[in-house]
């Protein structure tokens, strides 16, 4: 499957790509069918045998993303301390000129036993790496979320959960670190399977979707990113505090949008952060982008 395959919005059901719909509007089809594309690639591996990790999942989507769009810059760092610092695996900026919103991102990959099979909590260890992911998003006032890579044959394996016809729009999923680490709490051994991570679970097209809350079209992209945050996770995130502010982008966030990565000297935060890289998303054409696209053709 191709990551151009979908002509509709699954949570609103308009068309894709239309001219009357605001600017990022392209970042709404791709997420939503990265999702899909996420889905159908990991059914395929199961059936092959092929065994692929969330890193190579990542990398990808993340590649292919960047082919469908010049919204998306990309920062891959070359050498990556497993989480040893952050407990997260991407730092995701969604931007508007020079304002964004910060996700710190952790990926986890559901195995064919319907488990989460590497995400775990022992309680009294210094070691959790969930811990790790909260503390330090708490500490750069970043938003820790989960990234849930998915495949299950047939209907949703929890009550309630989608239908197997709407079951790739959950490929990408997406759930707040601090609702994930009060499921292992609860739940114990049982924790990492998927009915009881599931039901805490959205598709991750809602970061993006114009339409997910109602009266946000003229939001810029961090400000519907929030939006749908709070509306998507009502309980979690009852308080407008709870979000991280919506903030100027650091200078070596703000370098990617004016040139290519292997052109940018600025700081890595790798060196601090210990993570696979940078992602900045942005409701408009990021200049080096589009001037690479323009040079291409």
């Amino acid at each position: 499957m191709h990551i151009t395959d979908l002509d509709f919005c699954p949570i609103c059901t308009r068309l894709l790509g239309h001219s009357n719909y605001p600017r990022d509007v392209d970042l709404c089809a791709l997420f939503i069918r990265a999702q899909q594309k996420v889905w159908c690639d990991i059914g395929d591996c199961y059936d092959l045998g092929y065994n692929i990790g969330e890193d190579s999942i990542t990398d990808m989507i993340l590649l292919e993303m960047s082919r469908c769009t010049n919204q998306i810059a990309v920062k891959r760092y070359n050498s990556h301390e497993e989480n040893r610092e952050s407990g997260g695996d991407w730092l995701w900026w969604f931007v508007s000129g020079n304002k964004g919103f910060p996700v710190l991102i952790q990926a986890k990959r559901l195995y064919k036993n319907n488990k989460y099979e590497k995400l775990e909590y022992k309680k009294y260890s210094k070691k959790n790496q969930i811990n790790k992911l909260l503390n330090h998003a708490k500490n750069n006032k970043y938003l820790a979320l989960y990234c849930f890579y998915n495949f299950w044959n047939g209907s949703s394996p929890w009550k309630g959960g989608p239908n197997e016809w709407d079951s790739p729009w959950w490929g990408c999923s997406i759930s707040p670190a601090i609702k994930i680490k009060q499921n292992l709490l609860d739940n114990g051994s049982d924790a990492n399977k998927i009915e009881n991570i599931g039901p805490g679970l959205r598709p991750w097209s809602v970061l993006v979707c114009p339409c997910h809350t109602t009266d946000n079209s003229n939001y810029s992209l961090p400000e519907r990113v929030a939006a749908n945050l709070r509306a998507a996770f009502r309980k979690t995130f009852r308080k407008i505090e709870n979000l991280p502010e919506i903030r100027i982008v650091p200078n070596d966030v703000f370098s990617l949008l004016e040139q290519p990565p292997d052109q940018n000297d600025s700081p890595d935060y790798d060196v601090a952060d210990h993570l696979n890289g940078i992602v900045v998303f942005s409701d408009r054409p990021i200049r080096w982008r589009a001037r690479e696209k323009r040079n291409r053709n």
